[in-house]
Parts: structure tokens; sequence; C-alpha cells
């Protein structure tokens, strides 16, 4: 394969990984689940919401998070083998 090709799908995957990076998984907010404790879990805490359907969103966010950057940090490492692969291929 092109070395050039190579070096050119490296990087493009390195630029979408730390652009998923920046803009999906930095920076994280707080995770806390407990709203304060003198909450119950069907005290209304704004917003329409219960503490435990607060708790249930910080989850799924979280979660997200999680997903997101393990994705754009899987893109960065595929990109730097694809430009690795390009060093030893000439």
């Amino acid at each position: 394969m092109c070395v050039q090709i190579l070096n050119t799908v490296g990087l493009s995957l390195n630029i979408v990984g730390v652009a998923v990076l920046f803009w999906r998984a930095f920076p994280q907010p707080t995770f806390e689940e407990g709203v304060g404790l003198q909450m119950e879990d069907n005290t209304p805490v704004g917003g329409g919401q219960t503490a435990t359907q607060r708790a249930a969103c910080v989850r799924a966010q979280r979660a997200s998070y999680a997903c997101w950057s393990k994705f754009g940090l899987g893109l960065v490492i595929a990109g730097w083998l694809f430009q690795l692969w390009a060093t030893w291929a000439t």
C-alpha cells in the first residue's frame, strides 16, 4: 500500500479522534448522583425532576461520556498505528 495513503488515513483518524475527544469527552462535568442528604427519592429538585430521575440522568450522561471518550481514543490509536505502518512499509 502507498505510504502517502497510509499516512493520510492515519492523520485523518487522528484529527477525527481528537475532535471527538474535544467535543464529546472533555471537559467532564461532575457526576455526583446525590442531590443532598435531606432529599428523599421522590423530592422535586427542579425542572420537574425528582432526585431519583436526576440520578438516572446523571448515570446516562456518565455512560455517554465514557463511550465517546473510548471511541475518540480508539480513533487516535488507530491513526497512530496507520502512521507506524506507513513508517515501516517503506
